[in-house]
């Protein structure tokens, strides 16, 4: 489809999950000082809604994240806090029975897919399904946090 596929998409994804989090200069200390460096990780799920026309639906997947970061303490109850986060899915979405729809919703075209067969013919058929795609996305975040 490439360059002559008209469409312009736009993406909402929703992540949600839970996050440990690991301080590790507090390990067997008392945690001193204005700087905290700390790990995190953890799983959840993410939805992704695409407006497209050859999708159906909301896609799911499966979500882990690992990361770093660091927490200024900027007096004893407000601190600001910066991570870096490395998430990872498997995503695969459900391709959608019609293309677009002509005539005023008269006229549908269907999903099809025209591969050629080793006999030089074309065998068209609808589409069934996409290929799972992993995807890796960096995340990052600096915030205000207050502890009272």
């Amino acid at each position: 489809v490439g360059e002559f596929d008209a469409e312009e998409r736009s993406l909402i994804t929703l992540q949600a999950g839970l996050n440990a989090v690991l301080f590790p200069l507090a390990i067997g200390g008392d945690g001193l000082g204005r700087w905290h460096p700390f790990v995190t990780a953890g799983a959840g799920n993410m939805w992704y809604n695409m407006n497209s026309n050859f999708t159906e639906g909301t896609a799911t997947a499966f979500d882990v994240n690992v990361g770093v970061g660091m927490r200024l303490l900027v007096d004893r109850n407000v601190s600001v806090r910066a991570e870096i986060l490395l998430h990872r899915n498997e995503l695969e979405w459900t391709p959608a029975e019609y293309y677009t729809e002509l005539n005023e919703g008269t006229t549908r075209v269907p999903l099809n897919e025209y591969p050629v067969l080793e006999d030089g013919t074309i065998d068209e058929h609808p589409v069934e399904s996409f290929s799972a795609n992993t995807i890796s996305a960096l995340h990052w975040m600096i915030g205000v946090q207050g502890s009272f």
